[in-house]
């Protein structure tokens, strides 16, 4: 029986192959023919001259030949992954007879996407931005997991003496009350600036003169001003130096 073609009809009944390799082994060993690599060109050859159609199937590799002789070409030669994260490709290691080379992507500026989009192993890391509580009260948000969480802005809260922005108006200390206060003189009140009370309005103790006020606040007035001697023998005086706030 004259050896077929490996046709259309017979690639179908002989999908897997190895029916195939075994009539070609078959004939070849009948005839004696030295089996030669499969190419169409070979099967036509030895069609027309009347010789046994025939091939040495071998290991599939990347040169358009169906090496194996199971009718298909350059099959299962499998994929090549390169470069990680984002920049992560995979190519068929061969496509039409040429073997293909496998180039990772172009790193790009991380985002909050769950992608290492700059290739370093890491994903979503430092990626933050502004957010706010009650559209008042700003802070920063994280990136975690392609998602922004983590708010750090707090609520808004009433102003006090503390340097903080605490109503989150843009003003820090704003409208906080004054507090009263006293020195050794009296009371006062005292106010808020810059996370600090201070100011306070009541007088300060200060070196007492003759003027009838009680300027040190010790509860005497115009005392320890001393006295002043003036003539001499029988004629000597001796005068306080202030007496009812005037100066003697």
């Amino acid at each position: 029986m004259p050896f077929q073609p490996l046709g259309t009809e017979n690639k179908a009944r002989n999908r897997g192959g190895k029916a195939v390799r075994g009539a070609l082994f078959a004939a070849v060993a009948t005839a004696g023919t030295v089996l030669l690599a499969c190419s169409a060109e070979s099967v036509s050859a030895a069609v027309a001259d009347g010789s046994v159609a025939g091939c040495m199937p071998t290991g599939e590799v990347c040169d358009g030949v169906d090496n194996d002789c199971d009718g298909e070409t350059d099959e299962e030669l499998g994929t090549t992954t390169c470069g990680s994260g984002g920049c992560e490709r995979t190519v068929e290691r061969c496509v039409r007879g040429v073997a293909q080379t496998c180039t990772p992507g172009t790193p790009t500026a991380e985002t909050c996407n769950g992608v290492d989009d700059d290739c370093n192993g890491k994903v979503d890391e430092g990626v933050t931005r502004v957010c706010a509580t009650a559209g008042v009260c700003g802070g920063i948000e994280t990136c975690t997991a392609g998602v922004f969480g983590g708010c750090t802005a707090r609520e808004p809260a009433n102003e006090t003496c503390n340097g903080l922005d605490d109503d989150c108006n843009g003003t820090v200390d704003d409208g906080v009350t004054p507090r009263e206060c006293s020195t050794a003189c009296g009371k006062g009140i005292e106010w808020c600036t810059a996370g600090a009370f201070g100011g306070c309005s009541a007088r300060q103790p200060r070196a007492e003169v003759c003027n009838g006020v009680d300027d040190d606040c010790d509860g005497a007035v115009d005392e320890a001003l001393g006295a002043t001697t003036c003539g001499a023998g029988a004629c000597q005086r001796t005068v306080d130096n202030c007496i009812g706030g005037a100066t003697q």
